[in-house]
């Protein structure tokens, strides 16, 4: 029994060093995502909406539009804020006014 009390706290740091990576492999697959503080709602458009809820909805619905990607030096990939990409929406066409957008929207897969 002293032995189980001295080896717990080893056991349990040992665990917490190790980086724990949880990757879906397909659409088929899984993911579960741990954090300290959880999204306080899925509707981002509401008040209040904190954090989490934005990063919760990135990974649940699908856009009209989604961020280009980037490689840096270092060779890690990042959005590119600069390039926008077909999502939901095959094609779009902002007004000459540049006050409205038209979005053609692709057929349903």
């Amino acid at each position: 029994m002293r032995w189980t009390k001295a080896l717990l706290p080893a056991l349990v740091a040992g665990l917490l060093a190790v980086p724990w990576v949880a990757q879906a492999q397909g659409r088929a697959d899984t993911l579960v995502v741990v954090t300290e503080v959880g999204p306080n709602m899925l509707d981002i458009h509401a008040p209040g909406a904190n954090r989490p809820s934005y990063q919760s909805s990135w990974n649940i619905y699908d856009r009209l539009l989604t961020f280009g990607s980037k490689t840096l030096k270092d060779g890690s990939k990042m959005y590119d804020y600069a390039s926008l990409k077909p999502e939901l929406a095959e094609s779009w066409q902002v007004a000459p006014d540049g006050m409205s957008v038209t979005f053609k929207l692709r057929k349903a897969i």
